[in-house]
């Protein structure tokens, strides 16, 4: 628990909010496996409440098809009511004092930073999980100055032109992710920058693998095998991603039948 002093005098919209919820989540099937797939990097991720779920918009480029589809849905939070609850919870305490928020994220980086440390890792943060927030705004002291050494990436739906690479701080990688509204003109912008395109495939099944060797001329990564796409930074590629949750059987769209 952190103390009260460190928050602003009078302050009390983690206690009221959070009910001792943490910002950065106890983990993910997916991170998990990057921690286990990647010997020199300690993975962590955040998870708001996807698009409108909580009244605000953290996903300004978010489609029809990608809400439906939204890894919201997918792992525990499929079946664990308590993982959307916490996530309403962050991003309630997000828009009531996003002073206090930050601070609450420091604090909560530093624990993480220093576990990485103890694994002999290096830190790689995602505050993206469920979200398209522009946090090279919004914590752009913590990337800059306080964590300078540790890796930030995320995956965007916003376009390239809006977020591009030379306007990011240097440690941040963004990985445009593709829905039924993106079109060829802004998949080839962004491969052409160097920027990574993810593309989720379709299945039927959850033990099936839906991702093909070449997509639309172009080669394609597994992206299931870790999700730390800042490794593949610069390549211009298309990193594909099996269907999950709600997005598993889903009708062509957001999801790729290839």
């Amino acid at each position: 628990m952190i103390h009260k002093s460190l928050y602003p005098s009078g302050h009390t919209c983690y206690t009221d909010i959070m009910h001792g919820t943490n910002l950065i989540s106890g983990g993910s099937a997916k991170i998990e496996h990057s921690n286990a797939a990647q010997a020199e990097w300690w993975n962590i991720v955040m998870y708001l409440a996807p698009a409108m779920s909580s009244g605000h918009n953290v996903c300004s480029y978010s489609s029809p098809e990608c809400v439906l589809g939204c890894l919201n849905s997918a792992g525990r939070a499929a079946f664990d009511a308590k993982i959307p609850a916490a996530r309403l919870r962050r991003t309630k305490f997000f828009y009531a004092c996003k002073l206090c928020f930050l601070v609450r994220l420091e604090v909560e980086l530093w624990r993480e930073y220093r576990k990485a440390q103890r694994l002999g890792r290096r830190l790689a943060i995602r505050l993206n999980g469920t979200s398209d927030l522009l946090w090279e705004h919004i914590a752009r002291r913590l990337m800059v100055e306080v964590f300078a050494d540790c890796q930030w990436y995320d995956y965007t739906k916003y376009p390239y032109r809006l977020r591009p690479t030379h306007k990011l701080p240097t440690n941040y990688d963004l990985t445009y992710s593709r829905s039924e509204k993106t079109t060829p003109e802004q998949i080839a912008e962004s491969l052409n920058n160097g920027r990574n395109v993810a593309v989720v495939f379709g299945r039927y099944k959850r033990t099936t693998n839906a991702i093909p060797a070449v997509w639309s001329g172009y080669g394609v990564i597994n992206g299931d095998v870790h999700d730390l796409r800042f490794l593949e930074a610069g390549q211009g590629s298309i990193v594909g991603l099996n269907a999950k949750g709600r997005a598993i059987g889903a009708a062509p769209g957001f999801v790729v039948y290839a």
